[in-house]
């Protein structure tokens, strides 16, 4: 798992921290009661996970070790893959990466509302998850692709290291619905040295995938 880069905190910048944690709570005890030194240690709590929350990862992404000249090919779908656009996308992919010996793994996020999260309820993400993986193998079967796929993390972003880390993939192929996971790709193509592809999983052949080539 990527980790933060180190906060390089002088000591005496414990005692500022401190107070500022503090100050607001003791005030509001004092000023208006405990009903609002709860409250305003709510907001301080609530302050301090957004900005973990908002904290950016800045290690590289951590790719399996692969044998020379073996590589293969990840697609990470949130959407299933039926359009020929997604097909053509992990075809090329494939074909870049050593054509027929290349191998594919699609890994399915088990994507899950935010209450559902919360309650951890992954049952019906995990199903839906499930029937995308099935969908996207069967198609990519169809078009002659030989590949094999698993249900990742409820976070794509998790989901797309957890699978890197035990495959060694030399692209990454997102198969999306339009205008989603924007900020996931995002990350991975800043973290990741490798190509890395956005394409519309129902999208027709006529419009191609987006990609940005390792390093850029």
């Amino acid at each position: 798992m990527g980790r933060l880069t180190p906060v390089d905190l002088k000591p005496w910048m414990l005692p500022l921290l401190a107070v500022a944690i503090s100050v607001p709570i003791v005030v509001a005890f004092a000023l208006a009661g405990p009903g609002a030194g709860t409250a305003a240690g709510a907001l301080v709590a609530a302050a301090i996970v957004v900005i973990a929350a908002r904290s950016r990862f800045d290690e590289e992404i951590e790719v399996a070790a692969a044998p020379p000249g073996e590589s293969g090919v990840l697609v990470v779908a949130t959407a299933p893959i039926e359009g020929a656009a997604a097909v053509e996308a992990v075809a090329s992919a494939r074909s870049r990466e050593g054509g027929d010996e290349a191998s594919v793994l699609v890994v399915a996020p088990a994507l899950n509302t935010t209450v559902s999260h919360w309650l951890s309820d992954l049952r019906r993400a995990r199903l839906e998850a499930q029937e995308r993986l099935a969908v996207s193998l069967a198609v990519l079967t169809t078009a002659g692709i030989e590949a094999r796929g698993s249900v990742g993390d409820t976070d794509p972003l998790q989901a797309t290291e957890d699978a890197l880390r035990s495959f060694a993939a030399g692209e990454v192929v997102f198969v999306t619905r339009p205008g989603s996971d924007e900020r996931v790709v995002r990350e991975v193509r800043r973290r990741l040295d490798r190509r890395v592809a956005q394409v519309d999983g129902a999208e027709p052949a006529a419009r191609r995938a987006s990609a940005q080539p390792a390093g850029s």
